[in-house]
């Protein structure tokens, strides 16, 4: 008879844990009380810091690398593209002309892929270089590049660059190749795949101004949103790959113009006086944002003031202006 309890209580307990397996749970610290310090350390180092995926795909075992985030050209001038679709994260803000401009973050400063024009600096990228630790790359136009923060910068003027050359302007540097942060990953990632509720997102449109727009289709069969800038691919010319991402996010915010057209002051304090949307897996919710300084992480908030729990996967981050309609689902403001 204690033997038929015990198989009862297995399969129940079997049952529960399958049936509620990573809901809303985060990768850790709630994933593993429990566990001793080593078996703490070796899932943290089994992450990857940016996206939340295993790290066994990419061969990234302990000791995190440290990120590099680089500035993109986006302008018609600067196409084709190469080594874009590399990133883990991208951030999009609008900038001169007809354009917008990149930060593409990777995961491994020692291991990028040949990279197209190298965008012009701005203040605002260097904000966010520096929450994720990160080696800033960026073109300066020939001047020496002067940050009010602590970041280690590499100022490129070229056409193109190659991952190997990079590595070799680190290494002479002796900048620090292992990231330092608080922070097991980026964001709180959940041990499993969910969808927003609150409302379907199957295309979106995101509105930075001025007629420029970068839109997302929703792939079901691959769980991801495919990019398209003012309705064209947005292709990596050398892997002739469309970027997709998992998670969407986009942040409200006060944008002014500065000293000339290619600089804007982008307030990253955040807080609940801006709006902001997180769009994952078919769906999507109102969030907000939260920046303590310049050199801190961005936070981000469900409507309850939660830290936001976001899928595993590479994420597209859009700054945009609080002074006029951003966000679009089908066509149709949100």
């Amino acid at each position: 008879m204690k033997r038929f309890f015990l198989l009862i209580l297995i399969i129940f307990l079997f049952l529960l844990t399958s049936g509620c397996s990573g809901l809303l749970t985060p990768i850790p610290p709630s994933s593993i009380e429990g566990a001793s310090v080593s078996e703490v350390n070796d899932k943290i180092d089994s992450i990857e810091y940016l996206t939340g995926n295993s790290s066994s795909s990419r061969g990234i075992v302990a000791n995190k690398p440290r990120p590099a985030a680089v500035v993109i050209d986006n302008s018609t001038e600067s196409l084709p593209q190469y080594g874009i679709s590399k990133a883990d994260i991208l951030f999009e803000i609008p900038s001169k002309g007809n354009s917008t401009a990149l930060l593409a973050v990777y995961p491994n400063s020692l291991d990028l892929p040949k990279l197209s024009k190298i965008g012009n600096n701005k203040k605002c990228f260097e904000h966010i270089s520096a929450g994720f630790d990160a080696i800033y790359i960026c073109n300066d136009n020939d001047s020496t590049v002067e940050s009010e923060i602590e970041l280690d910068i590499i100022d490129i003027d070229s056409p193109g660059i190659s991952g190997k050359e990079i590595a070799d302007i680190i290494n002479r540097n002796d900048f620090k190749t292992e990231i330092e942060t608080s922070s097991a990953t980026a964001f709180p990632f959940s041990e499993g795949a969910f969808s927003p509720i609150l409302m379907d997102a199957g295309e979106v449109k995101v509105d930075f101004g001025g007629g420029m727009y970068s839109n997302f289709k929703y792939m079901p069969d691959e769980g991801v949103y495919k990019k398209f800038f003012q309705n064209d691919f947005h292709v990596d010319a050398a892997q002739n790959k469309q970027l997709s991402f998992t998670n969407l996010f986009v942040l409200e915010s006060d944008i002014d113009v500065l000293v000339s057209e290619d600089e804007r002051d982008v307030d990253f304090s955040g807080g609940t006086k801006y709006k902001g949307y997180y769009v994952s897996k078919g769906g999507q919710q109102r969030i907000s944002w939260y920046k303590a300084d310049e050199s801190s992480e961005i936070e981000l908030f469900d409507e309850n003031n939660n830290k936001l729990i976001v899928n595993p996967g590479k994420s597209y981050i859009a700054v945009v202006s609080k002074n006029h309609d951003t966000f679009y689902l089908d066509g149709t403001e949100a």
